[in-house]
Formats: C-alpha cells, sequence, structure tokens
C-alpha cells in the first residue's frame, strides 16, 4: 500500500562576505569587490512516511568530500535521519568563494564562511518537518 507523499522546500542566502577569494578563475587574484548575485542553497525534503530524504542544492563550486560529509551529518542530526538520506549537490559557479581547495591553486577555503553558511542551511533544513504539505510526484510525456 502506497502512502501519501509530503513535501517542504525553502531557500536560504548563502551571503557571500564581500573580500572573499573566488574560486574557478585561474586569471583572478584579486578578492570579491561586490554581490553581483545572491548565492542561495535550495532545499527540499521529500517524505513517504517511510523514508524521508532532503536534497540540497548550493550555489557553490564544490565541496570537499569531508566538508560534504560533515554537512550531510550536521543536516541528519538536526532532522533525526540517517546521513545517508541527504544529498548535497553544488551548482559549480565560478562565481563564488573558494568552498574547496582548488588543484592547489586554491587553498584557503574561507573556513569561517562555510562554517556560518553550513549552519544556515542545517538551520534551513531543521524548518522542513514543519512545512510539509501533501505532493504529487508526476512526469510528463
Amino acid at each position: 500500500m502506497s502512502r501519501p507523499l509530503h513535501a517542504a522546500a525553502r531557500a536560504i542566502n548563502l551571503q557571500p562576505l564581500v573580500g572573499s577569494r573566488l574560486t574557478g578563475f585561474a586569471l583572478r587574484f584579486e578578492p570579491s569587490i561586490g554581490i553581483h548575485d545572491p548565492l542561495m542553497a535550495r532545499l527540499l525534503l521529500l517524505d513517504d512516511g517511510d523514508t524521508p530524504l532532503v536534497w540540497i542544492s548550493c550555489d557553490l563550486i564544490g565541496l570537499d568530500p569531508a566538508d560534504d560529509a560533515r554537512l550531510r551529518q550536521q543536516i541528519a542530526d538536526r532532522l533525526s535521519m540517517p546521513a545517508g538520506n541527504v544529498l548535497i549537490s553544488c551548482t559549480h559557479t565560478h562565481g563564488g568563494p573558494c568552498s574547496m581547495p582548488f588543484r592547489g591553486i586554491l587553498r584557503q577555503v574561507g573556513r569561517a564562511w562555510l562554517d556560518r553558511t553550513f549552519a544556515a542551511i542545517a538551520d534551513g533544513a531543521a524548518t522542513l518537518p514543519q512545512r510539509l504539505r501533501r505532493a504529487r510526484l508526476a512526469h510528463g510525456q
């Protein structure tokens, strides 16, 4: 017997710090001088009553595997679910702060900013269960 699907979503502004080192553009050595577009994390919780799944899409160039595991565990702890039920993806933006070491060129990950970003994402994820609404999954032809 199938159970009804429930879903919740929200977005979090990642608020990069002006003056951050940017990744993905090797010819630019200067730090950022402003914010052109917001960097967001988009959060989705799907729950069929048995297996909750959280999918986080971050406007970051990427995450180091250890940081990915740390963020997944923070979210899992906040939602009392296995870390294996948390998926993290990155849009691979080339216009954001350094969120991972980059082939030995940029090793200075903005650790304080990343810690604050992870806390904001985990806080946002913690609000998702209260936002759950009945949902329907469909596909086009």
